[in-house]
């Protein structure tokens, strides 16, 4: 059996379901853990474990690859366990399904975006001149489009976008949105360096 794990959050609700259930860390004892990305890895590592794989391409795909790639021939027939978002894509699902896997799903938690009641704030923040805007999922993008409404391409055209991966720059560009950068690797630390390198390449504007 496989436990494969796409984030912090899923981390902790999966936790606190096993200690509402009476049980720790124990219960996994047999089951191997796939983590995605390092932040993923991290949490886990704070509940006692030590994940078994984890992939640094930090994208649902790259989830089913590192699973795959750990039960190798022994695929067809594993069973899967991913505690997840309720709006998580289902790409991956099907790649360990065609690997011959068993997948069971478990709705962990559901992303509610703040954005759309901060409207007048996020207008007036690019209003004065935000020279960036990072944003490091695709729930994040399409809330903070969904908050500046209709002409939210145009507000964000006024400053660098640079996202965490290619499934957030597909979310913004579906509406619209030009992405100045992507990480690579697809982590915080990946913005960072994404959102240095974009603007020490950048032409000093002329006074």
């Amino acid at each position: 059996a496989v436990l494969a794990v796409s984030s912090a959050n899923a981390v902790e609700r999966f936790f606190g379901a096993l200690a509402e259930a009476g049980l720790d860390a124990r219960a996994l004892a047999g089951v191997r853990v796939v983590a995605l990305g390092p932040a993923t890895a991290a949490s886990l590592r704070r509940k006692g474990i030590t994940p078994d794989a984890v992939s640094l391409r930090a994208i649902g795909e790259g989830l089913a690859d590192a699973v795959l790639a750990l039960l190798g021939p022994d695929a067809p027939g594993a069973r899967v366990l991913i505690p997840r978002a309720e709006e998580a894509r289902d790409a991956p699902l099907e790649q360990l399904r065609a690997g011959g896997c068993v997948v069971e799903v478990v709705v962990a938690y559901r992303t509610v975006s703040a954005l759309p009641g901060r409207a007048a704030e996020l207008r007036a923040a690019l209003d004065a001149g935000v020279d960036a805007v990072t944003l490091l999922s695709s729930s994040a993008a399409r809330g903070l489009c969904d908050a500046l409404g209709p002409d939210a391409a145009a507000m964000l055209r006024r400053a660098a976008v640079v996202t965490i991966g290619p499934q957030t720059s597909l979310a913004l560009r579906e509406r619209g949105v030009d992405v100045a950068a992507e990480a690579d690797p697809h982590t915080a630390e990946g913005v960072v360096a994404a959102l240095t390198a974009f603007f020490s390449h950048r032409t000093p504007e002329v006074p």
